[in-house]
C-alpha cells in the first residue's frame, strides 16, 4: 500500500524452508508503515539465531510482531530449543487485494486458530488519509493486538488515542496499554523501544490511523488575527489610538502581537 506521503507492507503467505520455518517468524498478516518523514510502525528485528536462544525465541513470536493474537496463542508452534522449526497452521491467504487512486484494501485470513478463522482487512483511503485496520474473527476470543514503534517516535496517550510525533493519530477501541519490548536494528545489536496492546472479547477490532494534519493547539490565536481587520474597519482612525500613542503607552494591538 503507498501514496506520496505513506507506505505499509503486509506479510501473508508462506512460512519458509518448505512450511518448516527456518527463518521465517510468526508475523502473518502483520504488517509495517512508514510516511516521508521516517518509519512509525515497525518489524522488531531478529538479534539472534543460536547464541542467545532466548531472545531468539521471543523474536520470533506472534506477540513480537504487528498481528493479532487469539487466546495467547502463538500463531504457528514455536520451541526455544528448536528455533529453525516452526509448525505450519497459519496457511494464510490473500482473499483480495485492490488498489486504485481512491484507495487501496487488503483482506488476509490466518487459519491458525482453526476452528476459530482469523479475518484482517486494511483499508487506506487515500482522500482522507486515513488507515483503517479490522479484525474478524468467526468465534469469539481474547483478542490482543500488538502494535510496535520505531525509536524514534514520540508516543503520547490521551484515553483512546495515541499521538505519535504530534502528527498521527491512532484511534482505538479500548484504552491502548503502553509497553517496552525489545528491539534489534541490526544482527547482534538490541536495545528497547515502545509499544502498545489492545486487549478485547469478542469476534471484532477496530483500529484507525489518521495522516491528517493535527488541529493547532491554540486555536483562538488564529480567530483573533482574523477578527482583528473587521474590529479595524469598524471604528473610525480618529478613535483614542493616536492620544495612547501621544503618551507611549501602546494600543490594543501593540499589546497583542
Amino acid at each position: 500500500m503507498r501514496d506520496a506521503e505513506m507506505f505499509a507492507m503486509i506479510h501473508c503467505g508462506d512460512i519458509g524452508r518448505n512450511g518448516f520455518g527456518g527463518h521465517g517468524h510468526n508475523d502473518q498478516l502483520s504488517f509495517v508503515m512508514s510516511t516521508q518523514k521516517g518509519d512509525y510502525i515497525i518489524d522488531p528485528g531478529t538479534y539472534s539465531y543460536t547464541s542467545d536462544k532466548k531472545r531468539r525465541h521471543f523474536f520470533r513470536s506472534s506477540v513480537a510482531h504487528n498481528s493479532i493474537v487469539l487466546n495467547k496463542q502463538e500463531q504457528n508452534g514455536i520451541e526455544e530449543e528448536r528455533p529453525f522449526d516452526m509448525g505450519h497452521k497459519s496457511k494464510a491467504l490473500c482473499f483480495q487485494w485492490q488498489s486504485d487512486k481512491i484507495q487501496d484494501v487488503f483482506i488476509g485470513k490466518n487459519f491458525a486458530y482453526t476452528p476459530n478463522i482469523l479475518t484482517r482487512e486494511i483499508h487506506y483511503e487515500k482522500r482522507k488519509k486515513e488507515l483503517t485496520i479490522t479484525e474478524r474473527t468467526k468465534e469469539d476470543a481474547t483478542m490482543e493486538l500488538h502494535l510496535t514503534f520505531d525509536p524514534s517516535v514520540h508516543l503520547r496517550v490521551e484515553g483512546k488515542q495515541v499521538i505519535l510525533n504530534e502528527e498521527i493519530e491512532i484511534s482505538c477501541e479500548v484504552i491502548p496499554i503502553v509497553e517496552k519490548t525489545p528491539f534489534s536494528r541490526e544482527y547482534g545489536a538490541i536495545s528497547q523501544t515502545n509499544k502498545i496492546v489492545l486487549k478485547k472479547e469478542g469476534n471484532n477490532l477496530i483500529t484507525k490511523i489518521s495522516f491528517a494534519k493535527r488541529k493547532e493547539e491554540h486555536p483562538m490565536k488564529e480567530e483573533i488575527k482574523t477578527e482583528m481587520p473587521t474590529l479595524e474597519t469598524k471604528k473610525p482612525e480618529t478613535r483614542k489610538v493616536s492620544n495612547k500613542q501621544k503618551t507611549g503607552t501602546p494600543n490594543h494591538e501593540e499589546q497583542y502581537y
